[in-house]
């Protein structure tokens, strides 16, 4: 009996040592935090699985003269004439503050230089409508008539779902900013989420920080591009004042306003 008890420890020994007993999970060494695997879903995309990571200007010049293949756009829409003489001062400052936030701190589509499908597909494209490519972002090269037109545009979109924005599209002066994955002439019958913003009321010198708060949470942490749009809203809340009518996050589609 003695001699099959030493053999039974002596094979306990070497299962022990040869590690076929379950082993414990293995503690991080203090001060170091184990590796967390990210779901491929969660990853900061748009709808077509590309992220999102830059952001550029452009001038519109004409109606659905947009460039295709983008990640997203997100027009610059003032509802009043830029260059009108009466224009109330804070407006006008509104206009100026918006459109030099966005070149001091933003490269247009030139600058830039060429880009592969999969660049623009990590592209944040800013359209302000414009007259003349050559003369930049400035309240006296901005197309007044081109803006009013995509306003409309919206407005028919927002018409039957949202009527209270549609309203609002019409009475308030902006700066808008209209943030969506597609050009608006591309929205079809299919439900599209758009980020709808009113600067109307936000203070001028507040401009730089809007611009930057677009940036920041496009290229932030990964989420879905509803989920996206919602952290944006949460960060401008403390920029744009009555954000429950200024600041919207909804689903428009083309069947929405087509006669039945």
């Amino acid at each position: 009996m003695k001699a099959f008890a030493k053999f039974v420890s002596l094979v306990l020994a070497v299962l022990l040592v040869t590690g076929c007993f379950p082993k414990e999970k293995a503690e991080p060494p203090t001060g170091e935090r184990p590796p967390v695997e990210v779901p491929t879903e969660q990853l900061p995309m748009r709808g077509d699985g590309s992220r999102v990571e830059r952001h550029a200007w452009d001038l519109l010049t004409r109606m659905d003269g947009e460039e295709p293949g983008f990640g997203m756009y997100t027009y610059v829409l003032f509802a009043r004439r830029a260059d009108q003489s009466g224009l109330p001062p804070e407006v006008a400052q509104r206009y100026e503050q918006i459109l030099q936030a966005i070149a001091g701190t933003t490269l247009n589509l030139p600058e830039l230089g060429d880009m592969t499908p999969q660049e623009k597909e990590e592209t944040n494209l800013l359209y302000v409508p414009g007259l003349a490519l050559e003369k930049g972002l400035t309240p006296a090269n901005y197309n007044s008539t081109l803006a009013l037109r995509y306003l409309a545009e919206l407005g028919r979109l927002f018409r039957v779902p949202h009527p209270q924005l549609a309203e609002r599209l019409e009475g308030q002066p902006g700066p808008f900013l209209i943030s969506l994955l597609q050009p608006v002439g591309q929205i079809g019958s299919e439900p599209v989420p758009m980020l709808y913003a009113d600067l109307s009321t936000t203070n001028p010198a507040a401009m730089g920080e809007v611009v930057a708060a677009y940036k920041v949470r496009i290229v932030g942490d990964g989420m879905s591009t509803d989920a996206r749009f919602a952290s944006l809203r949460l960060k401008l809340l403390n920029l744009i004042l009555d954000a429950d009518d200024n600041l919207r996050l909804v689903k428009v589609a083309l069947a929405d306003w087509l006669p039945q």
